[in-house]
């Protein structure tokens, strides 16, 4: 190249130029300078680790709220479904329904302790309780079913009689009373008296009402097989053709629901 054309290119403007240091001293007082401002940002990539964290934590924060939340609501609906359970229980063992033979609903009383009638007539009618005829028993007013008495005695009717000769015969308003202190029928009364009872076991069951300690008792069940299995008990008639005479006691029982006599089962 000749000196003539070194000369024109030396008249180019020229492109400024700087050294590292002065780089490097440039960008710390750009850093200097943020700094002082109160400008200064994370770099890029430790500001995303940041977000990310706050995310985690902000996650983890709702999870353990909804958890605890969910264990607050389980506790508290619990002991409300307890509350209402122990609350509701009396009144299911105060009564119960049942449909009578006209196909209308009747609520059966309960009992949730043992009622009895004491040992006299003044003590049984002071307590509310009545005399049933075929059991020849006072009766607490809850086990007492009327219906079936009286449906019975129409389909089989009884006599009683003062006396074993079976002849100074009691009226039904005096025996009704319950107030005599023995009475005479005849024998076939103990076949009837126990098949009554299984009867009337059978409609307390269906009917979810209380039930006497007479129809649950052992002791009489057996006594009833007894007098439906035992020759002697199956003779209704003396010899000379009369009926055969069997005294009968009245007496006082206790009534209460199924689940009080599980408890305290009568022998």
């Amino acid at each position: 190249m000749d000196k003539q054309e070194r000369n024109t290119y030396d008249h180019l403007p020229q492109p400024e130029s700087a050294s590292l240091s002065e780089i490097t001293l440039n960008g710390l007082d750009e850093v200097e300078e943020q700094l002082l401002e109160g400008n200064h940002e994370r770099p890029p990539q430790r500001r995303r680790i940041w977000q990310r964290w706050n995310i985690y934590i902000a996650v983890v924060l709702v999870a353990s709220i909804t958890a605890a939340s969910g264990i607050a609501g389980f506790i508290v609906g619990t002991c409300t479904a307890s509350t209402a359970i122990k609350t509701t229980t009396p009144s299911l063992q105060t009564t119960a329904s049942h449909h009578d033979d006209s196909g209308h609903m009747h609520d059966a009383p309960k009992v949730i302790q043992i009622k009895d009638c004491g040992e006299t007539p003044h003590d049984a009618k002071a307590r509310g309780c009545v005399f049933d005829l075929m059991l020849q028993r006072w009766t607490p007013t809850e086990c007492f079913d009327e219906e079936h008495m009286e449906r019975f005695l129409a389909k089989y009717p009884r006599k009683w009689y003062f006396d074993i000769e079976l002849e100074r015969e009691m009226n039904d308003e005096t025996v009704r009373k319950g107030e005599h202190q023995v009475s005479f029928t005849p024998s076939d009364y103990h076949k009837r008296h126990c098949s009554y009872t299984w009867e009337l076991t059978s409609r307390a069951l269906s009917e979810q009402r209380p039930l006497l300690d007479e129809l649950i008792s052992f002791e009489h069940t057996h006594h009833c097989n007894g007098i439906m299995l035992g020759p002697d008990w199956n003779e209704t008639q003396l010899d000379d053709g009369r009926p055969k005479p069997t005294e009968v006691d009245p007496g006082y029982l206790r009534c209460a629901s199924y689940n009080v006599w599980l408890h305290n089962m009568p022998e």
